[in-house]
Order: C-alpha cells, then sequence, then structure tokens
C-alpha cells in the first residue's frame, strides 16, 4: 500500500509475466518428460507436439489492461484491510482468469477462516 502507481503497474506487470512463463516452463517440461513415463505408449513426436501446443490454453490471460489490475488491487486492499493476509499473487490470478471482477467481487469468493487449536 505503501508504493506509488508505477511501483504497483511494475509489480503486476512482473507478476503476470512470471506466471505465464512458468505456464510455458511446465508446459515444456511436461512435453519432455511425459514420453520417458511408464504405461505411456505411441507417443510420438507430433503427439508432443500437439500437447505442447494445447498445453495451458485453459488459462488465457486475461483482457484486463495492467491499469485495471492496479486499480482492482489497490482498491481490494484499501476497502478490505482484513484481507491483506490474502497474498497479491492470488488476487492476481483471481483478476486474470475474469476482466469485470471488482474488489468486493474478490472478497466475496475468498473466505479467511481461523483456526483456534492453532
Amino acid at each position: 500500500m505503501k508504493w506509488d502507481k508505477s511501483s504497483r503497474l511494475a509489480f503486476i506487470m512482473g507478476n503476470l509475466r512470471g506466471h505465464w512463463d512458468g505456464v510455458g516452463a511446465g508446459c515444456g517440461d511436461a512435453k519432455l518428460a511425459v514420453g520417458n513415463l511408464r504405461g505411456v505408449s505411441g507417443f510420438t513426436p507430433e503427439v508432443a507436439d500437439e500437447m505442447y501446443v494445447h498445453c495451458g490454453t485453459r488459462y488465457k490471460p486475461s483482457n484486463r489492461t495492467f491499469e485495471s489490475y492496479e486499480e482492482a488491487i489497490t482498491d481490494f486492499y484499501t476497502r478490505y484491510p482484513e484481507d491483506r493476509v490474502i497474498e497479491i499473487q492470488d488476487v492476481v490470478l483471481l483478476l486474470a482468469g475474469d476482466p469485470e471482477l471488482t474488489a468486493e467481487d474478490i472478497h466475496k469468493r475468498i473466505k479467511i477462516t481461523h483456526d483456534s487449536n492453532r
């Protein structure tokens, strides 16, 4: 909350870039590893290429602007200080999945529970 807007935007851009780089790297690792798994047969290089192309497509980046992320996240943590225990990376991923999601929507979706036995 102490960062200026340009720092918040830089963090969001870096976070999203890191996430999508990780998805791509994971898909590449899966492509390389799956042919060596026991019980997997008929796994040709063409099948591996097709799998790689389709890997991660369920997790398409949002068409939300970086500024929209910054505004929604700042609004969320400002309006709901009790939710500041929720890591920003989790909030960013929620926003990436739904370009219409607002701070209020995030607050409603994430429920914080406290275990009194801890």
